[in-house]
């Protein structure tokens, strides 16, 4: 007799619930399954799958020069208009090919400071000669690290975590200097470090031209692990002023991008992630800089918008709770999916230890996330030329990827993001439950598949393997080499 986990009566009411209610019990279940660690002696044999869901991180090696010089300013501006708080989220896309349009959405309302802050900085750049670039980057400098000092302390307490909490990582370090200290022959070159000679801001006192590669690498590990050391809690660092947090970030930089830091090590890799991100409060107003003035010259006016507010994209569902419980979506996705799969044969024990602690009181307060909300902006602009490349202060979740690949499947276009950090997010709001639209109950009702169809693999074929670690999303490297989430391949929609 087969082990009975759910009443008909759960059965029913369940398949009666809303497909959102549906979607977002079915993500809270893949976000708890991807975070489950396993008690000693609970571990599964492992048993490699695939998920169907599948993306990678970054689809940066698909991209071409001319749409990596869109992403170049449009990743910059994203970064620097959000503060750092949890949740923050702003994506933005050029409205036209002239490249001077932009158009940003959030996820719920921008707040007034914000506002305020995006004004003062679009009104910045669009001021910005050759003549005065000198001032305007000091300027800009100031009103960045000033509204976006969260996210810098952040970035910094990440270097920390690789340089103090990962005792791998000045070992391998330690190795590729030495390493490097063997083909040491000629004095520094922009082949070995490029950009040392910006380095100048930091090593005033020190002909950087005389030193070799590995003296200068070495000089600059021992400095930043020094100033790390300041690190320990994110809450506790003191910001120091725009001229040190430019030195500290040029130094990221330029070690982020030095040829010693060219390694496969998971260790390495993560510092590597990790500087770059704090370098680009350096480099990144650099190229900022460089874009407004290309925009005078060749007579573009930098203009900008948000999604108005008070339009549908910003109305919000009511909330609702979770309810049900774990074991009746398993029996549900069973029932519809493998009819003939013997309940017994699924690992119930494995399952409740994920579960364990399930809240079904929680509440669910869908948001549209920002990458869909432009996109639906421009529904009706199919034929416009413009970029479609929509950029990202963070990474676009599962949720977010894999509808907009439906829907340039169904609606036969080419919108595209950075990649995705791959996490569930319950909260995630379907478009179709704010603008009544068939094209969006078509991508909706497929991507509602797609998402059971991933709870249905991990939860009911007992492919509960647990090689993955939970979902982060801060890193390039947060996902091991090799996982059923890093392999399966990008695809772009014709």
């Amino acid at each position: 007799m087969q082990q009975a986990n759910a009443s008909p009566e759960e059965l029913r009411e369940y398949a009666e619930r809303s497909n959102q209610e549906k979607l977002s019990i079915s993500l809270r279940m893949l976000d708890r399954y991807m975070a489950y660690t396993p008690r000693k002696g609970d571990r599964q044999d492992p048993r490699p799958t695939q998920s169907p869901g599948g993306l990678p991180r970054s689809n940066r090696s698909l991209r071409s020069d001319d749409e990596n010089a869109i992403v170049e300013v449009l990743d910059q501006i994203t970064l620097f208009v959000v503060t750092g708080r949890p949740g923050e989220v702003v994506s933005a896309v050029f409205t036209d090919f002239s490249q001077a349009q932009v158009r940003l959405s959030a996820n719920g309302v921008p707040s007034s400071a914000q506002r305020q802050h995006t004004e003062a900085f679009f009104t910045l750049l669009r001021a910005t000669r050759r003549e005065n670039v000198v001032e305007n980057r000091v300027r800009l400098r100031k009103m960045i690290y000033t509204f976006c000092a969260q996210t810098i302390k952040v970035r910094m307490w990440k270097i920390w975590k690789s340089l103090y909490g990962d005792r791998d990582t000045m070992k391998e370090l330690e190795q590729a200097i030495e390493n490097l200290e063997k083909e040491d022959e000629t004095p520094v070159s922009e082949s070995v470090v490029p950009g040392y000679q910006n380095l100048g801001l930091v090593y005033s006192n020190i002909n950087i031209s005389d030193l070799l590669p590995s003296q200068l690498v070495r000089q600059m590990v021992g400095d930043l692990y020094t100033q790390a050391g300041k690190w320990k809690e994110v809450n506790n660092i003191i910001v120091p002023d725009d001229d040190e947090i430019q030195r500290t970030c040029l130094l990221a930089h330029i070690l982020g991008v030095s040829r010693v830091m060219i390694s496969q090590h998971i260790s390495i890799r993560k510092l590597v992630s990790r500087l770059m991100k704090l370098g680009r409060f350096w480099h990144g107003i650099l190229s900022l800089m460089d874009w407004a003035i290309q925009c005078h010259e060749e007579r573009k006016s930098i203009q900008y918008s948000w999604i108005p507010e008070g339009t549908q994209s910003h109305k919000r569902m009511r909330a609702f709770k979770l309810g049900t419980r774990p074991e009746v979506v398993v029996e549900y996705l069973a029932n519809s999916r493998s009819p003939n799969v013997p309940l017994n044969d699924i690992d119930w024990k494995v399952l409740k230890a994920i579960f364990h602690g399930w809240n079904s009181g929680e509440l669910v307060h869908p948001v549209l996330h920002c990458e869909v909300a432009i996109i639906m902006a421009y529904l009706d602009h199919d034929k416009q030329k413009m970029p479609r490349i929509i950029t990202c202060n963070k990474r676009s979740c599962f949720t977010c990827q894999k509808w907009i690949d439906l829907f340039n499947q169904i609606r036969r276009t080419r919108w595209s993001t950075l990649g995705s950090h791959m996490k569930y997010y319950m909260q995630w709001q379907f478009p179709g439950t704010v603008v009544a639209n068939p094209i969006f109950d078509e991508v909706d009702e497929a991507l509602l598949k797609l998402v059971e169809d991933e709870a249905f693999n991990y939860l009911v074929r007992g492919k509960i393997t647990q090689d993955l670690p939970a979902m982060q999303s801060d890193d390039d490297a947060s996902l091991p080499s090799g996982s059923p989430k890093t392999d399966i391949a990008f695809s772009i929609a014709p």
